[in-house]
Parts: C-alpha cells; structure tokens; sequence
C-alpha cells in the first residue's frame, strides 16, 4: 500500500522546532510493514494549502495518516478535507491528543475521517496496516472508527507499550532535521545556545507522574512506570546524524528507578 503522513503546522508564530518523532516512529512501522510511506512536513516546510495539495496529490494513496496536539486543530481541518477531496477511497486516520481525549466527537465533526487511533499508536498502527484498507477494524485494539452504516464503533482499550526499545527507529531520513536543529532553542541555557553543535531533544520516558486539574492527561497517563529508551538509540543520533547535544526530558520523581532500569538494563 501507498501511505501518505502529514505533520500539521505547530505554532504558527514561531519558526519550526518540535521534530515530529511520533510520526517518525509511524513512519517506520510503515516501512517495516513492506508499505511505502511519504512524509509531508507542514510544520518544517510552512507552504500554503495549494501547494500542500499538489504534493498530496503527487501519488494514489490507500492510507493517509495525520497527528498532532489542540493546538494543530485549525491546519488539520483546513487539510482534512483537501485530503478527502483529492483521494475520495483513501483510508483516512488521525491520531495525537487532539483525538484520543474526545474520539467520537472528532469522527462526528470531522466527518473525512475514517478511523481514530486511541492512545499509543505504534502498536495500534501496524494493526490497522494488516487489516488494509478494507479490512476488519473490529479485530485492532485502540481504535475508533465508522462503520458501514456510519455507527461509530469503540475497539477493545490497547494496553500501553511497556518496552519502547520494541519499537523501531524514527525515520529520521524523511524529516529535514538540518531545519529543526537551526532553530532549536526549547530548555536550553544560554550556554548550550551560544555554541554551534547540532542539537536535538529526546524523550527517553512516556508519561507524567502529576494530577494536574486542567490537563487532559489527568487521570489517564502511566505515572508509575519507566518506559525508557536504549542507550543505542541515543547513540545512534549522533553517529547517523551529528547530533553532538541531546537535550532528555523525564520526570525528577522518576530518577531513581531510572537509574535503576539502566543497571539492569546494561
């Protein structure tokens, strides 16, 4: 199959710094899956919709996959339904928080979408790869999605990854990193910003220990576990990519066991 991923504009105002490793990570769970996956970056490259509309038409795509936070939600309804317009038999699934936390509402009011990803992705994602286009979605865990009738349809809840060193590589190779490294400047001291190193953050745990009241991951994110990344991994950004500065984000209250993991771990 041919899989198209769109990375929505982050923050308007500002010059492109998140890498959208998340997508990344999808990417190259198409890729090990045997499918062929282009990556349209909206955020590294602010183009206007026609000419994001002439790159989503360069080929005939089965599956278009699109992800992001609240704050994407204007891009991501103004190129769903260009999307649609454009590959009217194609697959379309979100997935992000802008999606998780009110599934049923996203599918009723975006109505070009197909199939939204619950959670954790990774897993979820090569499951909706087997199944294809026109397969069972009853069967993939994580899902909401529309059935012939237009019924939506909540799967059994996935189970959080415990392992991320289970998961593949980002596909870097499709991001322009030299873009995002250029204008890196998040949690930086004035020190590591002064020098001219290529700079690149990574998250080495998944989940918050807090309860904040405001926050939409209250309640539902993993606090008690450290699901952390390998040391090649890291590693590997610099052999591959000249990243000489990596910038880690964790919890303080997850130090210890942290610490712990890696002594066992290596």
């Amino acid at each position: 199959m041919k899989v198209l991923l769109i990375n929505p504009p982050v923050r308007q105002s500002q010059t492109p710094q998140d890498i959208p490793v998340g997508l990344a990570m999808i990417a190259s769970v198409t890729k090990e899956a045997g499918h062929k996956v282009a990556f349209l970056d909206l955020n590294a490259n602010r183009i206007p919709l026609q000419v994001a509309a002439e790159e989503i038409m360069i080929d005939d795509y089965d599956i278009i996959g699109i992800g992001g936070l609240s704050s994407q939600y204007k891009d991501i309804k103004n190129i769903l339904p260009i999307c649609r317009q454009i590959h009217p038999d194609a697959l379309i699934v979100a997935g992000g928080g802008f999606v998780t936390y009110m599934p049923d509402k996203m599918l009723r009011l975006r109505q070009e979408l197909d199939v939204i990803v619950i959670g954790e992705g990774e897993e979820t994602w090569a499951d909706l790869l087997k199944e294809g286009h026109h397969g069972d979605f009853s069967k993939v865990k994580g899902i909401a999605f529309k059935d012939n009738n237009g019924k939506i349809v909540f799967t059994e809840p996935r189970p959080l990854i415990k392992d991320m060193d289970t998961l593949p590589y980002p596909a870097y190779e499709l991001i322009d990193l030299d873009k995002y490294s250029e204008n890196y400047q998040f949690c930086l001291s004035e020190e590591l910003l002064a020098n001219d190193t290529r700079k690149i953050h990574m998250i080495t745990e998944r989940g918050c220990p807090r309860q904040c009241t405001f926050c939409t991951h209250n309640g539902l994110s993993r606090w008690d576990q450290v699901v952390a990344i390998g040391k090649d991994k890291v590693k590997q950004l610099d052999d591959d990519y000249g990243f000489q500065q990596i910038a880690r984000f964790n919890s303080p209250k997850f130090v210890v066991k942290h610490l712990k993991f890696l002594v066992e771990k290596f």
